[in-house]
């Protein structure tokens, strides 16, 4: 059998499978056509009708916690505010991936290094913690070691807001530390309105 007369034989046996199956899924007993859109809760309460109540809804991730018991999740992006001794010293935006990963770009100039790349995980119910990674550079753009920011925070029960402390440590790059501080965090989540 030469090469053309083969391909139009597999064409052929390709096409009657493709339509053997379709015509099984379009006769099966109970098949649908449209996906269902049901309305997400949150800690126990139904999200209203309307525009601003589904872009609410679509921003939060639920995380199943229990057989049927559900929680918002921190999968999303949030405008943080990073203080110390109570005064806001910097703020970011932040995005946290449902893979365990996260993105912080802060206001702080580009050449300081103002985004951070980071892992996540769940540690409790609305808790998680975090560290992040970026690069330190001196006043010419050389870089002069790496940031290495630790947070522990808590979802509020809508999963709009969180709060947490974070650490804050400075190291050159023989990896020796230079400078630590704390403080708290405050983060409020951004929607599509």
């Amino acid at each position: 059998m030469d090469l053309r007369t083969h391909h139009d034989n597999l064409v052929r046996v390709s096409t009657v499978s493709a339509l053997a199956i379709g015509l099984l899924v379009a006769f099966a007993p109970g098949a649908k056509a449209a996906c269902p859109t049901p309305r997400p809760r949150v800690s126990g309460v139904a999200w209203a009708d309307g525009l601003r109540a589904r872009s609410q809804a679509s921003a939060l991730s639920l995380v199943q916690i229990g057989n049927e018991e559900r929680e918002p999740s921190i999968v999303g992006l949030w405008k943080v505010d990073i203080l110390a001794d109570g005064q806001v010293i910097d703020q970011g935006f932040d995005a946290w991936h449902g893979d365990g990963t996260e993105t912080l770009n802060d206001a702080v100039p580009p050449t300081t290094g103002n985004v951070c790349l980071g892992v996540w995980e769940r540690t409790g119910r609305r808790t998680y913690k975090l560290k992040h990674l970026s690069w330190n550079y001196d006043a010419n753009g050389a870089a002069i070691g790496f940031i290495v920011i630790r947070e522990q925070v808590k979802l509020d029960r809508s999963g709009h807001a969180y709060d947490g402390t974070y650490t804050y440590a400075v190291y050159d790059l023989t990896e020796t530390l230079q400078f630590e501080s704390s403080g708290e965090l405050h983060a409020t989540r951004i929607i599509v309105d």
